[in-house]
């Protein structure tokens, strides 16, 4: 799911790119500047969703291995799982993502 939100998101940079790069020889600065907004605006909501998403799923793959921590976010399988454990692994990752994702949305805010 996330990688399909990507794709699609890039395809839509990428389009919107295209558009202001044909465009940007023509038209009203003001026009191009609210067609920027506009891009930023579906651009946040996107990103918004997709941390949501991310979130969700680590939520379920922390109920599926019964921990979390102190702030409601997963650290791992708990004390019986290794470190070669993969749900270990994964949800290490998604982890990190997820704190990613919240910087930048704090960054965004700010």
């Amino acid at each position: 799911q996330v990688d399909d939100v990507l794709e699609q998101v890039k395809g839509d940079l990428e389009q919107n790119y295209r558009d202001s790069r044909d465009s940007s020889d023509k038209g009203d600065p003001a026009v191009q500047r609210d067609a920027m907004y506009e891009s930023a605006e579906d651009i946040s909501a996107k990103l918004s969703y997709m941390s949501n998403d991310l979130r969700e799923t680590i939520n379920e793959l922390n109920k599926a291995s019964g921990s979390t921590g102190a702030l409601g976010v997963g650290i791992g399988a708990g004390a019986a799982a290794t470190a070669s454990d993969p749900l270990s692994a994964i949800v290490g990752i998604l982890n990190n993502q997820l704190k990613a994702l919240t910087w930048i949305d704090q960054q965004c805010n700010d």
